[in-house]
């Protein structure tokens, strides 16, 4: 029936061909069948037409309030709404319509008043339970929505909505209880296979739950359904780069950009996948792209001062990071920054850091210096890498304790080797402390000890050499692969799988080149992760002493026993700077902050050269130095053939 159709119905009346209720009834239909095929206009025109003439017609209000709701101005519906509520003042459509519309203009006090009017009348209204409920949560209070979910569910078994509703309320009220809101996703999935929103929302848990391809699963049960819609097409990329596929994430996320309202946010997700990828030009473009679209975006803010600051734009990044300052780890790459260059003391920024951190959690049992006349100092080492560790444990020997007892809190991987360092008596792992009586015992932090020394601007004192393998304890290698006439030379790379950063990856096929070398015996330290690595480090005349190494203190007894370390930025370069023993140290562009900043040298590990990137992620320059130095200092040569 088209818009002209009412009026034909009255030529037919006047022949008694229809009576008006006749005519009526077949302009609703007309008008639900535009409806189901989006023609909102033509169906508005119908029903102008039998509100003219039937002002008070129930049915063509509800359609009429239906079709203000599916415009721009939803609002425009309640008047509507509000006429069929005074004829029928308990209309369960218009009751639950007048509450939708009511939190759409975020107005949840009044939405719940009109879903209770209706609960009041019909308390088993599926729609209205389930509203009642979505209303409760979105006024956060939790307990009062899920009374009314789990009736809805009691008493609509088979309804899959206030199971979903259940997880969005579990999302809400337990937001790292990701387990429980998995569990009601998949049981309004089992009730309903096509639920997109419940797939997506089962996706997004498992992500949380690192199980990638789960997760996956269900982001593509969603596509099926939208294939089009960009957010899914978005989740799945990320859900691929968790998976380090990052070729395909990429593919997720430019089909997204196209399709996206929010350009902005798709170019920063590609740009984290560029920066994955170690594509840093692409990746600090697509940054520049996400804030020119979305001038206030700080996440891309602080990627772009991630970006600036590992090629070596340090004044630029920290105006990135400055720009992302409600980023949480924004300020702290500022004094990172500022550390790396010395621009500021560390020691003061380790005690501000641990400062605030104490005034913020009074229940965190560690002082900045110790204080208490106890018998026992414990020095707690949380958050620190194994590599600071080792660096500043040389203070311990130097603190006056009052005859007090010191018991180093370390992680379980470093308890043995942390009892090689000259002043370390004691150690516990942390597990162990969590149980202990603090009553009667002084804790401070490692990071503590060179402001209680009174050390400053990032000074250590230079102790040639203050730690010490175990003699006595017997190694499983072959001590003559180590021992002889020939210089032995450890190598040690890194496989982070990082491609950029101060972790970066440092492949052993980066060595490559050194190992062409003649005039000493290359001793391979690092993990071999398969046969195909250890068949070349065999193809390339090196040994292979690393499934000999248990342990960290096994490592540091291997050390000691060669002439000369070449290393990543690894627990190797530590242990041979603390043994005094050469070292090369092979340095990204942007390091830790306690190797400095360009320095060829360590002020703390006089027996370490520093070799750095001049490009970001290319290992080339530092390499080909340290053929250099092994030809000038060492005396190896190259491979004439």
């Amino acid at each position: 029936m088209s818009d002209t159709d009412l009026n034909n119905t009255n030529s037919a009346e006047n022949n008694n061909e229809f009576s008006p209720e006749e005519a009526f009834d077949e302009a609703l239909e007309a008008v639900e069948l535009h409806l189901e095929s989006g023609r909102v206009q033509s169906a508005a025109k119908i029903l102008n037409k039998i509100l003219t003439l039937d002002p008070d017609n129930i049915s063509a209000l509800k359609f009429m309030a239906k079709v203000a709701s599916l415009s721009k101005s939803p609002h425009a519906a309640l008047p509507i709404l509000a006429k069929i509520l005074q004829h029928d003042p308990v209309n369960l459509d218009a009751l639950n319509d007048r509450g939708a519309i009511l939190m759409g203009l975020d107005d949840p006090e009044a939405a719940e008043l009109s879903f209770r009017k209706l609960l009041k009348h019909h308390p088993h209204d599926r729609d209205g339970l389930n509203n009642l409920g979505t209303n409760l949560i979105q006024q956060k209070r939790f307990d009062e929505a899920e009374e009314f979910l789990l009736t809805a569910t009691d008493k609509w078994p088979s309804d899959a909505t206030p199971l979903y509703n259940l997880g969005v309320l579990t999302i809400n009220s337990e937001p790292r209880n990701n387990q429980k809101q998995l569990n009601y996703f998949l049981k309004a999935i089992e009730l309903k296979p096509n639920y997109t929103d419940a797939h997506i929302n089962a996706a997004n848990a498992l992500v949380r739950l690192k199980e990638f391809d789960k997760a996956i699963y269900h982001l593509d049960r969603a596509l099926l359904q939208r294939p089009t819609d960009p957010n899914i097409l978005l989740n799945k990329g990320i859900a691929l780069r968790e998976k380090k596929l990052l070729v395909e994430a990429l593919d997720c996320f430019k089909g997204a950009l196209p399709l996206s309202p929010n350009k902005h946010h798709v170019d920063y997700e590609i740009a984290q996948t560029q920066y994955l990828l170690g594509d840093l030009k692409a990746a600090a473009a697509l940054y520049v792209s996400a804030v020119s679209n979305q001038a206030t975006f700080e996440p891309a803010y602080f990627g772009l001062g991630t970006v600036l600051a590992e090629t070596g734009q340090l004044a630029k990044a920290k105006e990135a990071f400055k720009r992302a300052k409600s980023h949480p780890a924004a300020r702290h790459r500022i004094k990172a920054i500022d550390i790396i260059t010395r621009d500021v003391d560390p020691w003061i920024i380790f005690r501000e850091e641990y400062e605030a951190l104490r005034s913020r959690h009074e229940d965190i049992n560690f002082n900045w210096t110790p204080q208490k006349k106890a018998k026992e100092l414990f020095i707690r080492t949380d958050n620190m890498s194994d590599g600071e560790i080792i660096l500043l444990s040389r203070l311990i020997q130097q603190i006056n304790t009052e005859s007090k007892t010191i018991t180093l809190v370390i992680r379980k991987s470093l308890l043995t080797l942390i009892q090689c360092i000259d002043g370390v008596d004691n150690a516990i792992c942390s597990n162990t402390f969590k149980d202990k009586n603090l009553t009667d015992i002084d804790v401070t932090h490692l990071y503590a000890l060179p402001s209680f020394l009174g050390l400053k601007n990032g000074n250590l004192p230079e102790i040639i050499a203050y730690i010490k393998p175990d003699r006595e304890r017997k190694r499983l290698w072959d001590t003559q692969l180590v021992k002889g006439n020939q210089f032995n030379i450890g190598l040690s790379w890194i496989d982070s799988g990082l491609r950029t950063g101060p972790n970066q990856e440092l492949k052993f096929r980066e060595f490559e080149p050194l190992l062409e070398m003649q005039g000493a015996s290359f001793i391979g330290l690092s993990n071999t992760t398969n046969e195909l690595q250890r068949g070349h480090l065999r193809d390339m005349d090196a040994v292979d002493i690393s499934e000999f190494i248990r342990d960290k203190e096994d490592l540091l007894a291997a050390v000691e026993e060669l002439d000369l370390i070449i290393t990543g930025d690894t627990l190797t370069a530590h242990l041979a700077g603390a043994l005094n023993k050469p070292v090369i140290v092979l340095l990204p562009l942007l390091p830790h902050w306690l190797w400095e900043y360009k320095a060829r040298s360590s002020s703390y590990y006089p027996s370490a050269i520093l070799l750095r990137q001049s490009k970001a992620n290319d290992w080339q320059r530092p390499i080909m130095a340290a053929i250099d130095l092994l030809k000038n200092k060492y005396g190896l040569s190259l491979n004439s053939l």
